[in-house]
């Protein structure tokens, strides 16, 4: 298949699957007005559009693991549902989804076009919040959708999060390995230590 008609079919693919997610969580909010559903739409958003600005990668993994992985760290929360609400007040969990999308934004702000999906490089950035962690847009996602379990724990729920995480954990090592072929990664992860949780991890 053409690389610019498979590219197209991924898009409106992701295009179907935003949709659904957003008229389901749209039309919980307006039945019951709980703000964690704006938090995790906005960030959805974000990816959605910063998808498709994105700019070509000069290397890519497109190997069937790193697909995998992929799809199951980014487009397994777009199955999250707002059910079985829970008793932990809204400011706390709202509180934690702000967190989560300050630092998505900041850290979408310094990726710019270079977002991606796939394991890849589109160039190694160490400004913004790069200069903490290796990879605070993953922290920043699961802390968003950290806070959205939280507030709706349901086992559906729980299933996805813990999807999204291995999916997460098993790219983020996969895109390790392909940026430590790049003197100037190698030389970034030197200075900076730590993949998503400063002193931690």
């Amino acid at each position: 298949m053409p690389r610019g008609v498979s590219a197209a079919l991924l898009n409106v693919a992701l295009a179907t699957l935003y949709a659904l997610f957003l008229i389901r969580h749209a039309n919980a909010f307006l039945a019951t007005h709980e703000l964690p559903l704006l938090a995790v739409v906005a960030l959805e958003t974000m990816v959605v559009v910063m998808f498709v600005a994105r700019r070509e990668a000069s290397v890519t993994n497109l190997s069937p693991l790193a697909l995998a992985a992929t799809a199951l760290g980014t487009f397994s929360t777009l199955f999250v549902a707002p059910i079985q609400s829970s008793d932990v007040p809204s400011a706390i969990t709202v509180a934690i989804q702000l967190v989560g999308l300050t630092m998505a934004t900041v850290a979408m702000g310094s990726l710019r076009r270079s977002f991606g999906l796939a394991p890849a490089n589109r160039g190694v950035k160490t400004s913004g919040m790069y200069r903490y962690v290796r990879h605070p847009l993953y922290a920043a996602y699961l802390i968003t959708f950290g806070g959205y379990v939280l507030a709706y724990p349901a086992p559906r729920n729980l299933v996805v999060l813990a999807c999204a995480i291995a999916g997460q954990v098993l790219r983020m090592q996969l895109e390790e390995r392909l940026l430590l072929r790049d003197p100037q990664y190698v030389d970034y992860a030197a200075r900076t230590r730590f993949r998503i949780v400063p002193g931690l991890y």
